[in-house]
C-alpha cells in the first residue's frame, strides 16, 4: 500500500503541511508506505494545450512532450493507492502551482475514437474496469467559513479539486479542511479534533 501526498502550498511547514502529515501518519500507522511532494518544488512547465499527450491509447501515461519534473510524478500517481491532495482555495481556485498541475495531468487521459468520429472526448486512462480505484482526501484552507469570503466561495474550489482527482481513478473523497481566521485564533497544531480526524482519514486510506 502506497499513499501520495501532493501539495500546492507555498509556506511549508504550514497548516497543510501538518494536516497532511497527520494523514501520512495514520497511513504508515496501518501499515502504508507514504511520500509528500511540494509542487512548488517541481521543475514545472506550463502546459502548452498540444494535447499529444491523449493520444496512443493503448498506453497507461499519455507521452508529454515537455521533458520536466511532472512525468515522474504522474507515474507515482498511476502506481499509488492512494492520493492526498493539499491546497488553498484563493478567490474559488486552488493555488496558482495546483493549477499548473492540474493542466499538466493531461497524460492521464487519452482519446477514444479515431478522426471524424463524434465525441471524441478524453477519458481518464486509469479507468476503474483497468484497475483498483484509489482512496483519496483533500486538504484545504480558505476564506472564513461565516459571513462574507475574502477570498471566494470555497465550494467552486472543492469541486475543481474533486474533478481532478477523478482522472487518477479515485473513489469516495475526504475532506479536511480550515477557515483561515479561525486558524489565526486556533492553529492546527492545537485543534486535536482536527488532527485526528486526520489520522482516521490516513488509516481508512491505508486500509480501503
Amino acid at each position: 500500500m502506497k499513499v501520495l501526498a501532493l501539495l500546492g502550498t507555498y509556506h511549508q511547514g504550514g497548516s497543510m503541511d501538518l494536516l497532511t502529515d497527520a494523514v501520512l501518519e495514520g497511513a504508515s500507522s496501518a501499515g502504508a508506505k507514504t511520500e509528500k511532494i511540494h509542487l512548488a518544488d517541481l521543475g514545472m512547465q506550463y502546459c502548452r494545450n498540444c494535447q499529444a499527450c491523449w493520444e496512443r491509447p493503448e498506453l497507461k501515461l499519455g507521452k508529454c512532450p515537455i521533458d520536466d519534473d511532472v512525468a515522474s510524478v504522474l507515474r507515482k500517481i498511476t502506481r499509488c493507492d492512494a492520493l492526498v491532495l493539499g491546497t488553498a482555495i484563493n478567490y474559488g481556485w486552488p493555488t496558482g502551482v495546483t493549477k499548473v498541475f492540474m493542466e499538466r495531468m493531461g497524460p492521464l487521459y487519452r482519446r477514444r475514437g479515431g478522426p471524424g468520429v463524434i465525441g471524441r472526448i478524453p477519458t481518464a486512462r486509469l479507468a476503474a474496469d483497468e484497475g483498483p480505484v484509489k482512496g483519496a482526501a483533500v486538504v484545504t484552507c480558505y476564506g472564513t467559513s461565516f459571513g462574507p469570503l475574502p477570498f471566494g466561495d470555497a465550494q467552486p474550489g472543492f469541486k475543481i479539486l474533486k474533478e481532478m482527482l477523478k482522472s487518477a481513478n479515485v473513489k469516495d473523497v475526504e475532506l479536511l479542511s480550515g477557515a483561515w481566521q479561525v486558524m489565526d485564533a486556533f492553529p492546527i497544531s492545537r485543534r486535536h479534533h482536527l488532527l485526528a480526524k486526520a489520522r482516521k482519514t490516513g488509516r481508512k486510506l491505508a486500509t480501503s
